[in-house]
This record gives C-alpha cells, structure tokens and sequence, in this order.
C-alpha cells in the first residue's frame, strides 16, 4: 500500500476574456496606458541618475513610493487606481533587477504604442458576468466570460492587443494531490514510451490509444463559434 501522507501543491492560472470598452472607456484607458508609459520612464531616468551620482539603486519600496508621489502632482495619474499607479514602480524594479542579474538587458525607454498593459494587483476591481467587469474609474465594462473563472484571483491584467482589449486574469487554486516519487515502491516503477501509431506503450506491452481532445470537442467548438459569430 501507498503511504498516506500526500503534497497538496497550489498553481496558478490565467483566464483571458474579451473586453467591449464603450467609446468613451476605450478613450480613457488609452490615455491611461500613455500616462503609465510617461511614469515608466520618468521611474527609469531617476534609477539611471541615482546610480550615476548616489553609486545606488533603488528599493522596491521606494519606487512604489516614488511612483504615488507622482500620482499626487499629476492630474490624468490621479484618475488612475493607486495600486495601477504602483504596479509602474514595480515593474521599473523588476526590469533593473533582472538586468543587474543576468537574465535580461539594460531596460529600455518605453514607446506608447508598445506599452499595452496595466495591472491591478489586488483591488479597484470586480467581475460580474450578468453586468460586466467593474474597473475603477471605468465604471462596469462589457466582457465575454466564454468559461468560469476558478479560483482565487490574484492580479487583473488589462490588454490592448491590435486594437482589441482583454482582461487577464491570475488566480491560484489548490492542485492535484500527488505522492511524492520517493515514497512509490520501485517495484511499481513502470517505464513508458510515448509513440506515433499509439499514445503510450508500456514496458508490459500494453498501449493507449492517443485521447482525441479535439475530436470529441467538435460539435461544442462549433456551438460556440456561431455565438460568437
């Protein structure tokens, strides 16, 4: 018998909806992104001259620090959620993180066509499939909710991709329960070789045949296209 004890793991997942901004919320959201890209770089140039001049960099406290003040001088920043406003200042820090690390070049000056995106990481938010996704400042925005949102979300994503918006979604929810390796008897060890005519064939020559997720999908894909059509 399997030992008792079991890992409860946690993961996070994205669920993306289509956004329908009416005229005057598309207008509002995209001067948003243009004053959140003009923040970015005003965050970046103060980062380059305090280390140019002070030999330091910045906390990730003090660029959310920075990030508010801006907000109190600046009236189109001020129409935009505080935590929205934040999230600048985060993602400056983690650009110049990644670049003194390794993983990633000197950050760039942000160009607002390229800058598409801004995120509430905890409120200013709230989804209501019967009247919309309610966004601070915004007012209820109408959204298409093609699958249920499971989980406890975690940040909101707001997305201009070719001239269409989406909302994005991160929860995180509680995964399977999985047995660690080392507690399997390697006498239930069973090795497996994954195939072309079959799925799966085991090393007691037994098989599985490939699931056919799309096949059986079929009729439903179609139900939904002509809703959506």
């Amino acid at each position: 018998k399997y030992p008792k004890r079991l890992l409860i793991h946690r993961m996070l997942s994205a669920f993306k909806y289509r956004l329908y901004p009416n005229n005057e919320q598309e207008r509002r959201l995209t001067r948003s992104l243009l004053s959140l890209c003009n923040l970015y770089n005003d965050l970046k140039a103060e980062e380059m001259r305090r280390y140019r001049e002070e030999h330091r960099s910045t906390s990730l406290t003090a660029f959310r620090s920075l990030a508010l003040d801006a907000r109190r001088h600046d009236e189109e920043l001020h129409e935009i959620h505080s935590q929205v406003v934040q999230n600048v200042g985060d993602r400056v820090h983690r650009a110049f993180r990644n670049f003194f690390e390794g993983r990633a070049r000197f950050p760039r000056w942000k160009k607002p066509h390229r800058y598409n995106s801004l995120t509430y990481p905890q409120s200013g938010f709230r989804l209501n499939p019967a009247r919309g996704l309610l966004l601070s400042g915004l007012g209820y925005v109408r959204v298409f909710v093609h699958r249920p949102l499971l989980g406890k979300v975690k940040r909101l994503t707001i997305k201009r991709e070719a001239d269409e918006w989406y909302a994005i979604f991160v929860t995180e929810r509680e995964g399977a329960k999985r047995r660690p390796l080392a507690e399997i008897p390697l006498k239930r060890v069973r090795g497996a070789d994954m195939g072309i005519a079959k799925f799966v064939t085991f090393d007691d020559a037994t098989s599985a045949e490939y699931p056919e997720f799309l096949r059986k999908s079929e009729n439903k894909i179609r139900q939904i296209q002509r809703h959506f059509s």
